[in-house]
């Protein structure tokens, strides 16, 4: 494989995405979450030969919250590690590689953990599904489906689901939703879902 070359713009192509997670909390065992493989983008290319210094990633990218039920202050998050290139230089790519138009200088390598309080009631799920790419090569976003079942004070639940997004920086935003009986906001870096 030769070393790596700068690509033009409209020469490039976006890749693909692989991975995904899924948390879990109930009475008996808090707040939990499997991670799986994480995410990893460009799955074309090994994370020893991302282009670039890596910026890192770790922060809280989901938050649970409902203050009539579980008090003022708790809280359960979904948390989010790793590193992105966070950078919107030169395309650079491997023209010699079976990905010769795959930038190699857009990356992102994540892993999803729990966060915040443990809980003794209640049941809170959340799946979050790879979609996919969208964007362009010069600058591309991971596409996520989040859903689940909420239930704060266990005598009732409702099912939500939202489509975030996350750049080459590690910003998450929000795309489509189906609330059921919460609220989903983006508030300051994270997506805040309230059960009122």
């Amino acid at each position: 494989m030769s070393t790596a070359e700068a690509i033009e713009a409209g020469a490039a192509v976006v890749g693909t995405l692989q991975g995904g997670a899924s948390a879990l909390a109930t009475a008996s065992s808090g707040f939990v979450v499997d991670d799986g493989s994480g995410l990893h983008y460009p799955s074309e290319i090994s994370e020893e030969l991302f282009v670039g210094s890596q910026q890192r990633i770790w922060k809280n990218v989901i938050s649970f919250e409902s203050d009539l039920w579980w008090g003022d202050n708790l809280s359960c998050q979904v948390q989010m590690a790793g590193y992105a290139s966070g950078v919107n230089d030169e395309l650079v790519c491997y023209p010699d590689s079976s990905a010769p138009n795959v930038p190699a200088n857009r990356f992102i390598r994540v892993n999803f953990s729990a966060g915040g309080d443990a809980l003794d009631h209640s049941l809170l799920t959340c799946t979050i599904e790879a979609l996919g790419v969208e964007g362009s090569a010069e600058n591309p976003y991971l596409s996520l489906q989040a859903s689940g079942r909420f239930d704060p004070y266990g005598s009732g639940d409702t099912n939500y689901s939202f489509q975030m997004y996350v750049d080459m920086y590690g910003m998450v935003s929000l795309g489509a939703t189906n609330p059921g009986e919460t609220n989903i906001s983006v508030e300051g870096d994270y997506i805040r879902v309230y059960y009122n």
